[in-house]
């Protein structure tokens, strides 16, 4: 894990040193670097969790905590925007 990391951080300064763009907030140190992957894999864990729920499942009808349903308009827009993108 450590080792991946330090793949990662070289490969960031070897973009710098070419003269790359590097992604937005490739500035951070090494130890950011750890805690964003951590904080990463807490959100992984807890939207793992979710599907596995019994409402994820099928096995009920009752949504997890937090849930709130998308309006069918705004996700139908959403689609027509994207569809829209996407043929031109």
């Amino acid at each position: 894990m450590v080792q991946q990391e330090m793949v990662q951080v070289t490969a960031l300064g070897e973009q710098r040193t070419l003269g790359v763009t590097p992604v937005e907030g490739a500035d951070l140190s090494a130890s950011d670097v750890r805690m964003e992957i951590q904080l990463m894999r807490e959100q992984i864990e807890l939207l793992r969790e979710q599907q596995r729920s019994t409402w994820a499942l099928g096995l009920s009808d009752n949504p997890p905590p937090g849930y709130t349903p998308m309006d069918t308009r705004v996700l139908r827009a959403s689609r027509e925007i994207q569809e829209g993108c996407a043929s031109s």
